[in-house]
């Protein structure tokens, strides 16, 4: 887990095989450099950004990349409501379909009242797909 004296490096502190973690004291200016056997990594579920846990069996969380596939798989999720305008990577695409997981893609426009309101219809959807994929538990 991060500390929160500790900022993640910037973009030219990459290391050359990318499997260092650069970290910069916030108080002092130091550098910490982590670097992780990649056969632990493999080991390791980190949950994607922003993951919690909304009900039984409901999950929301920010965008996965691969080094919270393990993470997901442990889940063992059936399907997947993506309510950005972003698209998965193709990497994730790949992930969910060899993990059966089935996803959908709605574009819901954030509230930002009084000049923005998400678009009912597409709320709508997004809530009946909830209650489908939760319709057994």
């Amino acid at each position: 887990m991060k500390s929160p004296l500790l900022q993640a490096r910037d973009a030219g502190e990459s290391d050359k095989e990318d499997r260092c973690e650069v970290y910069r004291c916030l108080s002092c200016g130091n550098a910490l450099s982590l670097e992780l056997d990649p056969k632990l990594e493999q080991d390791l579920l980190i949950p994607p950004l922003n993951f919690g846990r909304v009900c039984r069996g409901v999950y929301r969380s920010g965008f996965p990349g691969k080094k919270n596939f393990a993470f997901l798989k442990k889940l063992a999720l059936h399907s997947v409501l993506n309510l950005s305008e972003h698209e998965y990577t193709l990497e994730t695409e790949t992930f969910f379909r060899q993990n059966n997981i089935t996803w959908t893609r709605l574009v819901l426009q954030g509230n930002k009242e009084p000049l923005l309101s998400s678009d009912e219809e597409v709320l709508s959807e997004a809530l009946c797909k909830g209650l489908e994929a939760t319709a057994d538990r």
